[in-house]
């Protein structure tokens, strides 16, 4: 991933490697001996006789507490002009697609994938069945967190106590676009076919793998941005079923590959 550089991040990353520097030479310049010998240098008739007046106004000793109190200034807010240097919009990051079974927040992801939760991931307005988005004041969808409609809480929970072959609730990270989509699947998808387009985004089949007869399955289908295709190589032939021999009977449930997204006011 790349960063763009601006005035904020330059100066903030300016400061940081600076401040050891600044602490260093503050400390040189307040220390006694520097002083003693500034004060012996410029000494006068007034500074002879008041030697705490003349310490109090010594240019080296006010320049010193100056470089000292910037440095030690840059330390404390070291923090903060980390995440600036860091921070911002991201551009041209690598794709990725990392999931985790269970409902996970975007905060913790963020955290547990990048290090940090600089709040850059975003819930998908329309990735999957489970998404739910909103209307913002510029007529534009934005992505909510799922969990917040009742009815997908509902699943979530009761995911938890699925056996095999149920239907699981899987949180799915796309690194690239740095959307989070929550899905349903009976088993962990381990990789994504981009077959067809809807709705002006890519429609994504997300399998599961059978080493026996080194077969790929539909587990469900969800839907990613067409700049993915870019960063997706292409594949010349594939094992694909839709249904595993050991799931034909009715308690397996397929979803339907084409759904409305729906908005929800919280």
């Amino acid at each position: 991933m790349t960063r763009k550089i601006s005035w904020k991040r330059w100066f903030a990353r300016l400061l940081v490697r600076l401040s050891p520097l600044l602490v260093i030479i503050g400390a040189a310049l307040v220390s006694p001996s520097t002083a003693a010998a500034s004060q012996y240098g410029s000494s006068s008739y007034y500074s002879y006789y008041s030697p705490s007046a003349a310490a109090t106004t010594n240019p080296v000793t006010v320049a010193g507490a100056i470089f000292l109190l910037v440095g030690l200034g840059t330390w404390l807010a070291s923090p903060c002009l980390i995440r600036v240097v860091y921070g911002g919009k991201l551009w041209d990051q690598q794709a990725w697609i990392f999931g985790v079974e269970g409902y996970v927040d975007c905060g913790t992801l963020e955290a547990l994938i990048f290090g940090y939760n600089m709040k850059r991931l975003t819930w998908s307005t329309c990735g999957s069945h489970l998404s739910r988005h909103s209307v913002n004041n510029f007529n534009e969808w934005m992505g909510r967190d799922p969990t917040e409609d009742p009815a997908v809480a509902t699943l979530v929970q009761q995911a938890k106590s699925a056996k095999l072959g149920e239907q699981r609730i899987f949180t799915i990270v796309d690194t690239f676009t740095m959307t989070v989509t929550l899905i349903q699947a009976s088993r962990p998808p381990v990789m994504v076919l981009l077959c067809a387009s809807e709705g002006g985004n890519q429609r994504a089949v997300m399998c599961s793998y059978d080493w026996k007869s080194q077969t790929l399955y539909k587990e469900t289908v969800i839907r990613v941005g067409t700049q993915v295709l870019d960063r997706m190589p292409r594949i010349g032939r594939v094992n694909f079923g839709f249904f595993r021999p050991e799931d034909t009977d009715t308690q397996a449930v397929v979803n339907d590959v084409t759904y409305q997204p729906q908005a929800f006011e919280k």
